[in-house]
């Protein structure tokens, strides 16, 4: 080959890696662009919108753990929680150390009901970040689920052990002595919650009924009560029922 055939196909070869390079840049540039589109839609809670632009994200950047990991959270948030599993074990192919893309796809398994499946993985992130109470948590929901009651609360007292100003762990310790008959542990345990978090709707519900079960009715009231005016509806709505109360629609008409 003549060298000003050299020159040409060198040139040629340079042109076309450098336009290669100028379409990544811009692929990558509105990838990133969506994914910060998809943050901001997670922040006000609107998980369809952050689906969607994660969905655009990850076609340019496919190899993303973290915008896989968010994609399987925003799925899980709307209670497509198999699409999820599928969202988090792409993340950890990626980034195998991914812990929470490890309690994401446990959570996950659990709430399909795969408990086994969640135990497992569980495991795996208890071992790697031995102070989180979430995963135990999350680890003795699933062991109660297989039956295995007394693994389960040992694991919601560690968990209260390693993070002793985590609401969490004290009501998860609680409920699960209320539902065992323990209801003088139980009051123990929610009652620290609430010194945490005076307006934890679950926490003052079980709160109530530990009280309630240990025969001391006007306490149990009082708890009761300060639940119906906490922004959790759910326990609201079910302190009302204690209390024999009218729901707020029963008070509107």
């Amino acid at each position: 080959m003549k060298p000003k055939h050299v020159a040409l196909a060198v040139t040629v070869a340079y042109l076309a890696v450098a336009a290669y390079a100028g379409r990544m840049i811009l692929v990558q540039r509105h990838a990133a662009e969506r994914r910060d589109e998809a943050l901001k839609a997670m922040a006000r809670r609107d998980w369809v919108a952050a689906e969607k632009a994660l969905r655009e994200s990850l076609a340019g950047m496919p190899q993303s753990a973290d915008a896989r990991y968010e994609l399987a959270t925003a799925l899980t948030e709307q209670g497509r929680t198999a699409e999820a599993a599928v969202e988090y074990r792409r993340a950890l192919r990626i980034r195998p150390g991914f812990i929470d893309a490890r309690a994401g796809l446990a959570e996950a398994l659990r709430r399909q009901g795969d408990h086994a499946g969640a135990v497992r993985e569980y495991r795996v992130a208890v071992a790697e970040e031995v102070d989180d109470p979430s995963h135990r948590i999350g680890l003795a929901r699933a062991l109660r689920a297989l039956g295995n009651r007394q693994e389960s609360l040992r694991q919601l007292r560690e968990a209260v052990r390693r993070a002793p100003d985590s609401v969490d762990a004290h009501r998860e310790l609680g409920l699960a002595l209320l539902a065992t008959g323990d209801a003088r542990g139980a009051a123990e345990r929610l009652q620290e919650a609430v010194r945490l978090r005076p307006d934890d709707g679950p926490s003052l519900l079980g709160l109530g009924d530990a009280m309630a079960r240990l025969g001391k009715r006007d306490a149990a009231r009082i708890a009761w009560l300060r639940a119906t005016a906490t922004s959790d509806a759910e326990a609201a709505r079910a302190a009302r029922a204690r209390l024999a109360l009218p729901s707020d629609g029963a008070r509107a008409r």
